[in-house]
């Protein structure tokens, strides 16, 4: 499939169900495996670059656009930027379907679908894009539709409202950074390399000598701002635990798997050229090992069960983010891996969670108990995905702890403090695993709660994303090796 097309897809499957007639037309059940059926047709498409990608490092495209201020319709396909659609496509097979048994109204699953759709089209285009200003667009857009979702309940909701607009300010306000960082990067660029200003990804990734420019500290601080605002990284994490108003298909997708890791993907895509300075290495080990602790300890006081799940969210991003701060990209794979591992079952955990608030009317740990009795295909799916978001072995969260503590143990320049810090966040996130399982599945009911169950298709989203977590651990090691390798992009 081409590129172009494969991030066309959701943009145009919107547009069909913007229009009422067309949407009106489309039974709900209809939707829902035509959406998820689409979303596994990109995925294997995506696959199908794999053995490209491995051979000749990079894959092109483009399209003209707005040439005089520099705007085209470029795609860069390499190792990250298909590692990272993978995940939005696998990911939202799984979250599509489990919409459609969420949502009981049809109206209101179109409306949900059609925003989401949105949100996929400008994740995609996000980790495609060749451009530096259409990668700032598409951020932005996913900024947008992030609101909109956060708020999709906002006018029976003040929290619902609260929390979208906490979210577009800190992020929006990161965005803004970002683009005077985008552009000042390809001035910069443009004054190295002899040549005109381009914003085009592969002549800004050929630079040499960045770290060493006059603007390097500036360029890299206003980098470092939109990618801790979108990745909730202390101190503008407190809006990811605010956003948890979104319904959870959209907390799964945008605020587990997929939007909160694009400051990570902006910080590996921009590695090559403004990694390994002393500036770059010591900000992102400090933010994000404060991050991984502080993320992990507030975790332990939640009684939300969504909040638990934002909060662990938010110290997995931090400690994705200290490995991208070790020198020479030797913390590169293990980030990588992280990205895999925490996608799959954090979105199982948050889809599980939607399942137990459809059927009891509550997340609040303290009105729960003994659902393994009610619930037990939704037990089973909860307990394997915490066990993996506590690096139990055989599961892919346990491979993800691993190579944590592997680059941390040979590359970190303070060893002791970081692998202490490690343990204590690891500790952290082992203990919020097990009140997630115990407290909510086998405790003895604390309180009687009206219960109705959901359909038992609706076990089969994050029974799919358990599946994923418990075998991807076979293959996603060789194939972050495979297509992280070489992070310094090969000339075109």
């Amino acid at each position: 499939m081409d590129l172009v097309l494969l991030n066309a897809v959701p943009f145009l499957l919107a547009a069909l169900l913007a229009i009422p007639p067309v949407r009106q037309s489309i039974p709900k059940d209809v939707q829902t495996w035509l959406i998820s059926g689409t979303m596994l047709v990109l995925f294997v498409a995506a696959l199908g670059y794999f053995p490209y990608v491995e051979e000749q490092g990079v894959v092109t495209r483009s399209l003209a656009w707005m040439e005089p201020l520099g705007l085209s319709f470029s795609y860069y396909l390499d190792g990250l930027a298909l590692l990272f659609t993978l995940v939005v496509t696998g990911v939202g097979t799984a979250i599509y379907l489990y919409a459609g048994y969420y949502f009981e109204e049809h109206e209101e699953q179109s409306r949900f679908n059609t925003i989401l759709l949105v949100f996929t089209g400008a994740m995609l285009g996000l980790v495609l894009s060749g451009n530096l200003l259409t990668m700032f667009i598409m951020w932005e857009l996913t900024s947008i539709t992030s609101f909109m979702l956060i708020g999709f309940k906002g006018s029976k909701y003040a929290a619902a409202r609260d929390g979208a607009f906490q979210a577009l300010i800190i992020t929006g306000g990161g965005g803004i950074a970002l683009l005077a960082g985008v552009v000042g990067i390809s001035v910069a660029a443009a004054s190295l390399n002899g040549g005109p200003v381009s914003f085009e990804l592969r002549q800004v990734l050929q630079t040499e000598g960045l770290t060493d420019h006059d603007w390097y500290t500036g360029l890299a601080i206003l980098v470092f701002i939109g990618a801790f605002t979108k990745s909730a990284q202390v101190p503008f994490h407190f809006w990811l635990p605010g956003g948890m108003s979104a319904p959870t298909p959209a907390s799964a997708f945008l605020h587990s798997a997929t939007m909160v890791k694009a400051g990570i993907y902006l910080l590996a895509r921009l590695y090559p050229i403004m990694g390994d300075s002393n500036l770059w290495m010591n900000t992102l080990l400090g933010f994000g090992m404060t991050t991984f602790v502080v993320g992990a300890f507030f975790a332990l006081f939640q009684r939300d069960l969504k909040g638990l799940l934002a909060y662990t969210t938010i110290s997995k991003l931090g400690a994705i983010v200290a490995l991208i701060g070790l020198p020479d990209a030797h913390g590169l794979k293990a980030a990588f891996v992280g990205v895999v591992a925490h996608a799959l079952y954090k979105a199982a955990l948050f889809l599980c969670v939607g399942s137990i608030d459809h059927s009891t009317g509550t997340r609040h740990i303290d009105y729960l108990g003994s659902m393994a009795r009610r619930m037990p295909g939704t037990a089973l799916v909860t307990t394997v995905s915490a066990l993996s978001m506590a690096g139990f072995i055989p599961l892919m969260g346990f491979l993800s702890k691993e190579t944590l503590i592997e680059a941390m143990l040979h590359y970190a320049p303070n060893t002791v403090a970081a692998v202490v810090l490690v343990f204590v966040g690891s500790v952290f996130t082992g203990t919020a695993a097990y009140i997630l399982i115990w407290d909510v599945f086998f405790r003895p009911e604390q309180h009687e709660v009206h219960y109705h169950a959901m359909p038992r298709l609706a076990t089969v989203a994050p029974g799919l994303l358990m599946i994923g977590d418990g075998g991807a651990g076979l293959f996603v090691g060789p194939a972050v090796h495979s297509l992280a390798g070489n992070r310094r992009p090969q000339r075109i």
